[in-house]
């Protein structure tokens, strides 16, 4: 009998013993001496199925690790297909593992862990879908070491696949890829970051008078995790694989997920909304400025007055950054002047306008463009999701406001159960604010 058919004998055998205490108990009356001694034997002998569990576990664990081979990955720019002890070691593929092992157990988290640990062969996955959700995100803990088995050893693994996955949605997102002042709510409830709103003036002093004496004027940006979700349906068909072209189509659908909810926020025009969501990036510009026109001349004008303005508020221009619809880009690189030469291809080609850095999202406006000096933004953030999945809901397939009242939402409404698919929710913490009320310039109407 090999050890995994062991372990499985010893688990039945184990429930049975437990089956029989609880027969014992399913009675009003107090066991007599005869009956106590056998639930007395019932335990021990439990404690004794414990200890040979555990050793048959750790004998496991050790023919695991000895049997393992070394993977040596040729050099070819070839696709390569991933053996599933390669996939164990992909640290982005950590949610999608975790959805799978839901997914296959119907979201019992126990029967999910058994899988993972006996199916997918990954104790990580198997610790992690029996943790609460606070636990996973964090990414360091205060107690034990990193070395520690079976604790901090687990949880910063659990941190290192968090990185892996934020890495992951770095070119896909504005806010992951910002250069403003990053960073994490760590399970605080809220970020409190003071800032000067005016600063102290000297003067000329004649020998022996008296320095003038000012005080700094300061408030305070409060950043509160305020929630994100956002709804992906997948096929069963697709989710129940475990391999990694699956697995990574799903982790792919969440990123693009993410992303795209978290950006339309940031650069938009929307006001704040208390406990709800953040002000866009826009209402950071009192006055939006409206674009010149389409020639090179206005374009030029354009780009002047933007960057002007910020200086003029005496803006540091630490990290200015222009946020632009990919057609702007794309407009520049082919814009040429009076000679018949390129006016910004070169400079757009290596990610930069007027010097300063360019991010693209299709998530802006085509017609808007926004300069901001990003020191002056803070974003505080967990972006590594906490994940849930059903695969009975129905669901308003919208992607803008969606009705919350009892019978509110129409169509178009998809049954998961009907179309034998699973949602996978997956909600991220964050906020962001700005530390001066104009640090960001808004140029619209532009259709060069």
């Amino acid at each position: 009998m090999s050890i995994a058919e062991q372990i499985k004998a010893v688990q039945d055998k184990k429930g049975g013993l437990i089956k029989e205490m609880e027969s014992m108990l399913n009675t009003e009356k107090s066991l007599d001496d005869a009956e106590q001694k056998a639930f007395d034997d019932l335990e021990s002998e439990i404690s004794t199925l414990d200890s040979r569990l555990k050793n048959l576990e750790r004998t496991e664990q050790l023919i695991a690790k000895s049997n393992a081979v070394p993977v040596t990955v040729p050099d070819t720019s070839t696709p390569i297909t991933s053996h599933p002890t390669v996939m164990d070691q992909d640290k982005t593929l950590f949610y999608p593992k975790m959805l799978h092992a839901l997914y296959v157990s119907k979201g019992d988290s126990a029967r999910a862990a058994q899988y993972a640990k006996y199916q997918l062969k990954d104790e990580l996955i198997a610790k992690a879908v029996q943790m609460p959700p606070e636990m996973i995100q964090k990414a360091s803990v205060l107690a034990g070491t990193t070395g520690t088995d079976t604790w901090a050893e687990e949880l910063t693994t659990i941190g290192q696949a968090n990185a892996a996955f934020i890495e992951m949605l770095r070119p896909m997102s504005i806010v992951a890829r910002f250069p403003g002042r990053q960073m994490t709510f760590d399970g605080n409830s809220s970020i409190v970051i003071p800032r000067q709103t005016a600063g102290v003036t000297g003067g000329w002093v004649a020998e022996a008078g008296g320095i003038k004496v000012n005080k700094l004027a300061l408030d305070q940006v409060t950043l509160a995790p305020v929630k994100n979700g956002v709804i992906v349906p997948v096929t069963n068909e697709l989710i129940a694989r475990s391999d990694p072209s699956a697995l990574s189509l799903v982790r792919d659908d969440l990123l693009k997920g993410i992303a795209t909810t978290i950006d339309t926020k940031f650069v938009s025009s929307d006001a704040a909304s208390a406990g709800v969501s953040p002000a866009g990036i826009q209402t950071y510009d009192g006055t939006p400025t409206v674009s010149a026109g389409d020639t090179l001349d206005n374009v030029t004008t354009d780009l002047k007055t933007l960057t002007s303005a910020l200086m003029a508020i005496n803006m540091p221009m630490q990290a200015p950054v222009w946020l632009l619809h990919p057609t702007r880009v794309n407009s520049l690189r082919f814009m040429r002047d009076g000679a018949g030469q390129y006016a910004f291809r070169d400079e757009v080609n290596n990610g930069m306008l007027a010097g300063y850095p360019i991010i693209e999202s299709t998530t802006i406006t085509s017609t808007v463009v926004i300069l901001v000096d990003a020191s002056q933004v803070i974003l505080a953030t967990d972006l590594a999701p906490e994940l849930s999945i059903s695969t009975d809901a129905s669901l308003h397939m919208v992607d803008t406001s969606v009705a919350t009242d009892i019978g509110g939402a129409t169509t178009p409404v998809t049954s998961m159960f009907q179309t034998d698919s699973t949602a996978v929710k997956a909600v991220t913490r964050l906020d962001w604010a700005g530390r001066y009320a104009e640090c960001a310039q808004v140029l619209t109407s532009a259709t060069w």
